[in-house]
């Protein structure tokens, strides 16, 4: 084994980190775009709006994204229902709820809208997941392979006969 016997096997690690570093790149850009079909929930109810947050029932689906409440009210007294104003919470991109004012609202009723992915979604990034595990061993393949190559050098030195 000599040292220029070591240019094919560096090509080919760095054309697989390369094709690999790509295919991740493809594949998490095509989930993304997965993830953009609309939905809507009118008068979600047993909601609250306190320092605590609510989480939307909603914001468990896949690839949940971009809420945004059309209407909150306030549903504690049924003979005096109002509506929230805006001001008086946030909505976080994961879907929790919480209370932006002093005033607390116990018994709440949320409409809102908001994008998820669907089962290709959650396919493609489980996909991702599995190749993004599998690049962390590429670290420890191109230190064996190294290995291999320095010892075949030192283990072929020493079966040369050398001459004088």
């Amino acid at each position: 084994m000599r040292l220029g016997d070591l240019l094919p096997a560096v090509t080919a690690i760095l054309i697989l980190g390369i094709a690999l570093g790509v295919g991740v790149l493809v594949l998490s850009e095509t989930s993304s775009q997965m993830a953009n079909t609309e939905g809507s929930v009118t008068n979600e109810s047993g909601a609250f709006i306190n320092s605590t947050g609510y989480t939307l029932d909603k914001a468990s689906e896949t690839e949940f994204n971009s809420p945004e409440i059309t209407a909150a009210y306030n549903v504690s007294n049924t003979s005096d229902v109002s509506v929230i104003p805006e001001g008086d919470y946030t909505l976080s991109e994961e879907g929790v709820l919480t209370n932006a004012t002093a005033t607390t609202y116990s018994d709440v009723n949320v409409s809102y809208t908001y994008e998820y992915g669907e089962d290709a979604s959650s396919a493609v990034n489980e996909t991702v997941s599995g190749l993004g595990d599998f690049a962390t061993w590429i670290s420890v393949i191109v230190v064996v392979i190294a290995a291999a190559i320095v010892l075949g050098i030192v283990m072929r030195s020493f079966g040369e006969e050398r001459t004088m």
